[in-house]
């Protein structure tokens, strides 16, 4: 409900950019691209969201509230590859 505040960026996304954060440390990034989709109660049911850093370092995060997404992440460098998941 929109007079609640809710919505898939309220509820999860936080989360998504909080590990962005962790990754790629306090500075802001230097462009957001950002789309979404809103539900018939005006909150967002899914967004999309890329985020560019200094040094070609880019984030993409997801959420959405109609389809299950896999609960993963993944942190790729030029050393490796991390996956973050449930068990």
């Amino acid at each position: 409900m929109r007079e609640l505040g809710g919505g898939t960026i309220l509820d999860l996304g936080v989360y998504t950019l909080q590990l962005a954060q962790f990754v790629f440390g306090p500075s802001l990034p230097e462009s957001v691209v950002a789309q979404g989709e809103l539900n018939e109660n005006g909150v967002d049911s899914s967004a999309s969201v890329t985020l560019k850093y200094k040094g070609g370092k880019t984030a993409t995060v997801c959420t959405h509230s109609r389809v299950k997404l896999p609960n993963e992440a993944f942190i790729v460098g030029t050393k490796g590859t991390i996956k973050v998941g449930t068990a």
